[in-house]
């Protein structure tokens, strides 16, 4: 600041008008009792400031606010009223101080019922009616969230039955099977294959083709752990061919043709 601007800063300063102004605020700052201490920083910005520096999810009140703004750096209440204030607050029955409802909180029950058109403890521009109205929606998604939480659980017991059924009824069909590992095997005996990395579950019906180890499949020689299974019928889609092509990635595109399945994972039908 150079020396004019100095100049015109004390000159207004020090004019009538402006020490009028000042006696009249100094005057209503002293009428005040409750005096906050929180300079231009605000009741919703001192809301934001706990709720970042509070563990967990626990919604900060407009009590606390009041409280937290109306100390000093070292705790202490900023006036005996304030302090009296604050006791009598800290003295009224915990479901009071922990209620987001303006209407029987415990600023409600220590300084009365809010005047129109304001609310203590938060902020400018906030009204009785703002706040009901925001209550109110809260509380309604509140009971939309708790009706989701509850129908996915609903959902995943459902999801855990049903597998549980389908796993006893491959268990089922497993039992009813014959496995062809053993004995002679004839070309087109009907038989089902396995999933090759899902235990007991039936992916397809099909017919063998040829247990012969030099026997070739898409140009390529079967060898020891395979057989030649013909795909008639897909129970499962999207399952991942064991020696898949350009042509067939998935069982389902080996429908009508010949594939390479695990011996292992190949029962007869009775």
């Amino acid at each position: 600041m150079d020396q004019n601007q100095w100049d015109l800063f004390v000159k207004r300063t020090l004019s009538p008008t402006f020490q009028e102004k000042s006696a009249k605020f100094r005057a209503m700052r002293e009428k005040q009792d409750h005096i906050h201490t929180m300079s231009r920083r605000g009741y919703a910005r001192l809301t934001h400031i706990m709720e970042k520096t509070t563990e967990g999810d626990t919604r900060i009140t407009r009590s606390q606010v009041w409280i937290e703004g109306h100390k000093k750096k070292n705790g202490e209440s900023i006036t005996q009223a304030v302090g009296e204030k604050m006791k009598q607050i800290q003295e009224c029955p915990p479901e009071s101080q922990n209620t987001i409802n303006i209407a029987d909180d415990a600023i409600s029950l220590v300084f009365g019922k809010e005047n129109r058109g304001r609310v203590r403890g938060m902020g400018f521009g906030v009204t009785p009616s703002k706040v009901g109205a925001y209550v109110h929606q809260n509380g309604t998604v509140k009971q939309l969230q708790d009706m989701v939480h509850n129908l996915q659980q609903e959902m995943q017991e459902m999801k855990s039955m049903f597998l549980q059924s389908m796993r006893q009824q491959n268990q089922q069909e497993q039992s009813n099977l014959k496995n062809v590992s053993c004995g002679d095997i004839c070309a087109n005996s009907k038989c089902k294959l396995l999933h090759w990395s899902v235990d007991g579950l039936v992916v397809a019906e099909g017919r063998i083709s040829s247990t012969d180890l030099n026997t070739k499949v898409h140009h390529v020689v079967l060898g020891r752990s395979c057989w030649k299974v013909w795909v008639d019928k897909v129970l499962v889609e999207k399952v991942d061919l064991i020696r898949p092509n350009d042509e067939m990635q998935f069982l389902d595109d080996a429908i009508g043709s010949t594939v390479a399945w695990l011996s292992k994972f190949v029962v007869l039908c009775d």
